[in-house]
C-alpha cells in the first residue's frame, strides 16, 4: 500500500465555456463564428485536452445552463434547482431564505418597444432600475 502522503497532488484545470454553440453563418463559408475565429489559444487548451458534447442531467433532456452546471458539478437540479430567480439572486450575493421567492425579470426586454436609437434604451431602462425596489 502506499501512504498518501507520498502521492503528488493531481491538478485538474476544469473549463467550461458556456453559451458557446451557435449556428453556421454563409459568409462564414457555413462555419459557426468559433469555427470562423482565429482562436490559438483555445485551440491549444483544446487540443490537450479531452473535449465532447454531454447530456449533463439526462440523456435527450435539453436543459438551460443553471441547471446543466448544477448537474455538472454533482447536484441533482431536480433536487436542488429552485428557479433561475433564486439561482441568479444567489449569485449577485442576496441571501435566500425558506419561503422567499424570486424572479428573473429581463428588464431590456421591456425597453426594447422604446429603442430609437442604439443608446435610447439605457435612458429608458436605468432610471427604471435604479429605484425598482423588491
Amino acid at each position: 500500500m502506499v501512504d498518501s502522503k507520498m502521492q503528488p497532488h493531481k491538478r485538474v484545470a476544469f473549463v467550461l465555456i458556456d453559451g458557446l454553440g451557435d449556428v453556421s453563418i454563409p459568409r462564414f463559408g457555413y462555419k459557426t463564428p468559433l469555427e470562423a475565429a482565429k482562436v490559438p489559444n483555445l485551440d491549444a487548451i483544446a487540443s490537450a485536452g479531452v473535449n465532447g458534447l454531454m447530456d449533463p442531467v439526462e440523456v435527450g433532456l435539453g436543459c438551460g445552463s443553471d441547471t446543466a452546471h448544477l448537474s455538472i458539478m454533482g447536484y441533482d437540479p431536480r433536487v436542488y434547482y429552485r428557479g433561475r430567480g433564486a439561482f441568479e439572486s444567489m449569485g449577485a450575493g442576496l441571501a435566500m431564505a425558506p419561503g422567499d421567492i424570486a424572479f428573473k425579470l429581463y428588464l431590456e426586454k421591456l425597453a426594447v418597444n422604446f429603442l430609437l436609437d442604439g443608446n435610447l434604451w439605457l435612458d429608458i431602462l436605468t432610471p427604471f432600475h435604479e429605484n425598482f425596489k423588491v
